[in-house]
């Protein structure tokens, strides 16, 4: 059956009156015929339907009866309908809208036929039409907000995980025009390895539905770029197979930014330990210079070949010094690892390794303000760097044992586990006076510290989450004022 705009049906005057209702039927509007003398002379179902008029009105075949029915709905809509019937040449144009304030939208028509004593009115409903109109304006509205405003691409990826879409300018990034995009993956599009891991990612959402965040590294045009990537599932209302939206944003300058910050504290916690560092360099240089000094003493006084014992002697303060000197090679080797500022190199890395450096640095502070206990076990590697991962533990390290500073019971407990999901678990306890509700919720923000003046820059608890939550951990903490606190680190394993 052929179809008719309204257009095309109410200008068709020369239908005879005996087919208008069917015309309008094929043409899917509301069609109403009126004699000058104001009797109805036809109507369609379309338009008993669009005014929800009961059949008796109609069929009493006069207008006033049927603008009187209408006039009595309280229906804006159909009061302005009857308005229009009433007082046909009050308004001079053929065509026009009718709007109410429900959000309703109607079209209508007035077309007079050859005999000059009868009319046919067209209506038809445009309310969904005009939303869904709306609907797209809005839509494209937010869309060209969003290239205005973001420094990244939202990007559409299929059930295949390949590109169906892309809204902002991905040429900044993927350095290829959005078309030359479309039904590519990750992993063709994204430079490195790290393309293959935002893919990984993707399939991921896809087939657990959990959403993915995380910040990757990437080369383009010559530089390097940090992307923030989250990930999520969006179902399809018609029930075709869902896809996933990613966005992707360029972070470079805040990474440069945090990185700088973390450096700041970094150093700020090296001047923490500098005492205690320069007492463990102090006492191996000590006896490598009371050592050298006696070497050099009896060698002065060495006459001829010297007697066994002699010999066992210089071999002992030899091997003594060799010791110290190797010792404070150590600390030295350890302050530089910690100097290094390479957070962006993101390899498997052993968790229960940077602890380890990270108690032995923070251990001449320990020493002298609480007893450390330890239930350290195997964990699964976990793609980080070492010196971040170092860094958060020696955080969280030195505020336990500021925590229990002046406290009667002076003990810092570390736990290590594999949680049930594979991902690697570090718990610091401490017997400290714990934190107050109304500060606990405040701890993980910049500059926020609990500590007395000058010591602490309130940023470190705010780096460590920084770190954890850029590797796709999480860090959490409980405590109860009185009974300490237990901060706790989880990361995912490199495998998963």
């Amino acid at each position: 059956m052929a179809e008719y705009s309204l257009h095309e049906f109410a200008t068709a005057s020369w239908v005879p009156l005996a087919f208008v209702d069917a015309l309008a039927e094929a043409a899917g509007v509301a069609s109403l015929a009126l004699q000058s003398d104001g009797s109805i002379l036809a109507y369609n179902s379309d338009f008993q339907r669009l005014c929800d008029v009961p059949h008796f009105v109609l069929e009493r075949g006069t207008l006033s009866a049927l603008t009187e029915w209408m006039r009595g709905q309280r229906d804006e809509a159909l009061f302005a309908i009857a308005n229009l019937l009433m007082h046909p040449l009050a308004r001079p144009e053929v065509q026009g809208e009718i709007r109410s304030s429900s959000g309703r939208t109607l079209e209508w028509r007035r077309v007079m036929l050859r005999d000059g004593l009868s009319c046919v009115w067209v209506f038809a409903d445009v309310s969904e039409q005009r939303l869904i109109g709306a609907a797209l304006v809005d839509a494209a509205s937010w869309l060209r907000m969003l290239e205005v405003h973001s420094d990244g691409v939202l990007i559409e990826l299929d059930a295949d995980a390949r590109i169906a879409g892309l809204w902002g300018n991905g040429h900044t990034i993927f350095g290829k025009p959005d078309p030359a995009l479309q039904g590519r993956r990750l992993s063709d599009v994204v430079p490195g390895r790290e393309g293959c891991a935002l893919d990984e990612r993707v399939q991921r959402v896809l087939a657990t539905g959990g959403r993915e965040e995380y910040e990757c590294a990437v080369d383009a045009h010559g530089k390097t770029l940090v992307l923030s990537a989250s990930a999520m599932l969006m179902p399809s209302a018609d029930g075709d197979a869902p896809c996933v939206t990613l966005m992707l944003r360029d972070v470079t300058e805040r990474a440069r930014l945090q990185a700088e910050r973390m450096q700041v504290e970094r150093l700020a916690t090296v001047g923490l330990l500098a005492a205690g560092m320069a007492h463990e360099i102090n006492n191996p240089l000590a006896y490598v210079l009371l050592n050298l000094q006696r070497l050099r003493g009896w060698l002065g006084k060495l006459d001829g070949t010297p007697s066994p014992s002699e010999l066992g002697e210089f071999s002992a303060m030899l091997e003594m010094s060799i010791e110290g000197a190797s010792r404070v090679q150590a600390i030295v080797r350890d302050l530089k690892q910690f100097s290094r500022s390479d957070e962006n190199r993101l390899i498997p890395v052993d968790p229960c390794r940077s602890l380890e450096f990270a108690l032995t640095m923070a251990e001449p502070q320990l020493d002298t303000r609480a007893r450390l206990t330890r239930e350290i076990g195997a964990l699964p590697p976990v793609r980080a760097s070492e010196t971040r991962l170092s860094q958060i533990f020696l955080n969280l390290i030195i505020n336990a044992a500021h925590a229990v500073a002046d406290c009667d019971r002076r003990e810092i407990h570390i736990v290590t586990r594999t949680g049930k999901k594979g991902q690697a678990v570090i718990e610091v306890h401490d017997t400290g006076h714990g934190i107050a509700p109304d500060a606990l919720r405040h701890i993980f923000e910049p500059f926020y510290t609990t500590k007395t003046q000058g010591m602490g820059t309130g940023l470190g608890l705010t780096i460590c989450h920084d770190i954890v939550t850029s590797l796709g951990g999480s860090i959490e903490v409980e405590s109860a004022e009185g009974r300490g606190s237990t901060f706790r680190v989880q990361l995912p394993s490199a495998s998963l």
